[in-house]
């Protein structure tokens, strides 16, 4: 009678379509029947913080810090469990410190000196919401590496099904860089009679890291 048996259906995906959820709009027509609204909680605390120091008419320095942690969540269009959403849309991390001092020094009228250091700090990263949580286990998806040696990577897998909205979290997370930056410079400015020259060197340590791969719970498409 054009009707599916209760032992044909897969109880997999039974469980997946259950958590879809139900329409809201549009007459509950079978397309184009849902709508929500994504709300995003955050708390950013940023500040700078800048000392000026005249030690002398011949001396002047600086130091300045600056700081800022800007985390967000982010709700889900299906659900804590199914998800749906997009990248960037889990939980959001962005934390950074940078500082910096300068001292310059004056020798004489025409030859003057500027030594300064440079620190930048950053770990910036978007996790899916189930990060932590073996959601596919749960629901029976098996081969999906989760624990030690695979940080971060609980949920769904991504998956699409032709006619209905993807489930799960999306591909390209969790992703997490961080940042380590030292800078030293040391300007030097000679005048002499007409002419003006400025010379200089620049020491730069750069440390960046990243963990981004691509689809690592899998991926469905029906």
């Amino acid at each position: 009678n054009n009707v599916f048996c209760a032992n044909q259906i897969d109880p997999v995906a039974q469980s997946l379509l259950n958590l879809y959820p139900s329409a809201n709009v549009n007459g509950g027509k079978t397309t184009n029947n849902y709508a929500v609204n994504i709300g995003t909680n955050q708390n950013t605390v940023q500040w700078d913080q800048r000392l000026d120091w005249n030690v002398s008419s011949k001396d002047q320095t600086f130091l300045r810090y600056s700081y800022l942690n800007a985390p967000a969540t982010n709700t889900l269009p299906l659900g804590p469990i199914l998800d749906g959403s997009a990248f960037g849309a889990g939980r959001v991390s962005n934390h950074a410190e940078n500082v910096a001092a300068s001292e310059t020094h004056i020798f004489a009228p025409w030859l003057a000196n500027e030594f300064r250091f440079g620190y930048s700090w950053g770990l910036f990263s978007f996790t899916q919401s189930n990060a932590n949580t073996n959601v596919s286990a749960q629901l029976g998806l098996g081969g999906v590496p989760f624990g030690a040696g695979f940080p971060n990577n609980g949920g769904l897998p991504q998956g699409t099904v032709s006619g209905i909205t993807a489930f799960g979290a999306p591909q390209y997370e969790p992703a997490v860089e961080s940042q380590n930056v030292y800078q030293i410079l040391d300007n030097v400015s000679i005048v002499l009679g007409k002419h003006s020259i400025r010379a200089g060197v620049s020491l730069q340590a750069i440390r960046f890291g990243a963990n981004q791969p691509q689809a690592s719970r899998g991926e469905y498409n029906y």
